[in-house]
């Protein structure tokens, strides 16, 4: 049972259908069978091919695939022999050769005039591949032959180097084929060294790319980890200066809390010192009576303002104590003046700050002697 089961998977599949058709032509050439019966099994050929077909992704490709990879033979390999073959066939400097490439490059032709774009990259790959491969006098007598065709060497070079610019596998079979027309148009042999050229610098692209990419990320990286680092440093000084700022505002508040306790106090001492001034100036006042007391209530007003102005440069904010300053200053002067004021009146006019009479009780009995002078006695002249 076991030698059956190996029998089946060593049995080859069907193959796929792109070998098929490509067998078919080889036996047809090898029997050298009517140039229009192979372009026929040609054009079936460039009919049916898909890009499933062509890669073989389809059913029968795959199973044919996983067959050949068990007998250690890529199926890429046995296309490319095959599709030689066909040029061997085409390659042989006779007229039967040179009608048959002809035919084939004529169906290639007639076919791309019938399909759009969309259906024609597989097939302007696999008959271009096929073309590379023929000897240059072959591919030179091709060029006469079909010079004056719809589709000859110019229009391969216009079209395929416009439409497969982005392309390096088609447009390095395209310029094979014109490099080998050199001898019979030096121009579309340059072409052909051109489109090489291009098809060189789309296939090192990607290496290029890569390289400058890495490069691009390498000169981006460093900066970008240089910022890191100052970025870290700089959160560190942050850090660093936030304690400090802490600290600082601790200390601050601190400080103030005894300046606080310490305006306080003197706080407490101006008002003692202003009770003090009140309760003596009060009587004082009262007790000069009279024109005496408008001057002790403006001495009074004076110091009671200049206090208010010195409580108010304590307590009060920074920008305002310079106007204070000077509004303490005209306090100072006013009381300057008011003392001044005071000690001369109390020389020149001193009746002004003499204390009035002691007021008389009503319920004392106050006996004052008044002297009188007795009325004159009448003379008494003599004789009466």
């Amino acid at each position: 049972m076991s030698e059956n089961k190996e029998e089946k998977k060593t049995q080859a599949p069907p193959k796929p259908w792109l070998l098929k058709k490509v067998d078919a032509i080889n036996e047809a050439i090898d029997e050298n069978r009517n140039v229009k019966e192979i372009g026929d099994l040609f054009e079936e050929l460039l009919e049916g091919l898909t890009s499933e077909r062509y890669n073989f992704n389809d059913p029968e490709g795959k199973k044919y695939s996983e067959y050949l990879e068990i007998k250690r033979k890529p199926i890429g390999y046995i296309f490319f022999c095959k599709c030689l073959k066909i040029v061997i066939g085409i390659n042989k400097e006779n007229s039967y050769s040179q009608n048959l490439s002809k035919e084939l490059w004529t169906r290639w032709g007639n076919y791309r005039l019938r399909k759009t774009i969309n259906n024609l990259k597989e097939v302007d790959d696999f008959v271009s591949f096929l073309f590379q491969f023929l000897r240059p006098t072959v591919i030179q007598n091709l060029y006469e032959a079909v010079e004056k065709l719809e589709w000859n060497f110019d229009k391969l070079h216009r079209v395929l180097g416009e439409i497969y610019r982005n392309n390096p596998n088609i447009l390095e079979n395209v310029a094979t084929i014109l490099e080998k027309v050199d001898v019979k148009s030096w121009l579309l042999a340059n072409c052909g060294k051109s489109l090489r050229a291009q098809a060189e610098i789309l296939r090192i692209k990607p290496d290029l790319k890569k390289e400058v990419k890495e490069e691009l990320e390498e000169d981006t990286l460093k900066p970008f980890e240089r910022k890191v680092e100052a970025a870290q440093e700089d959160i560190a000084e942050s850090v660093e200066n936030a304690q400090k700022t802490i600290t600082n505002l601790k200390e601050s508040t601190e400080r103030k809390l005894r300046d606080s306790e310490a305006r306080f106090i003197q706080v407490i001492g101006i008002f003692a010192a202003i009770i003090a001034f009140i309760v003596t100036i009060v009587p004082t006042a009262v007790r000069l009576g009279g024109a005496s007391i408008p001057i002790a209530l403006a001495g009074l007003a004076i110091v009671t303002a200049g206090i208010v102005i010195l409580l108010a440069m304590i307590f009060g904010k920074d920008e305002r104590r310079k106007s204070l300053s000077k509004g303490l200053t005209g306090i100072i002067i006013a009381f300057t003046l008011w003392l001044t004021l005071t000690v001369v009146l109390a020389f020149v006019e001193p009746n002004v700050l003499r204390p009035p009479p002691d007021p008389v009780r009503v319920d004392t009995l106050y006996i004052h002697t008044v002297e009188t002078t007795p009325p004159p006695t009448p003379s008494i002249k003599e004789g009466d």
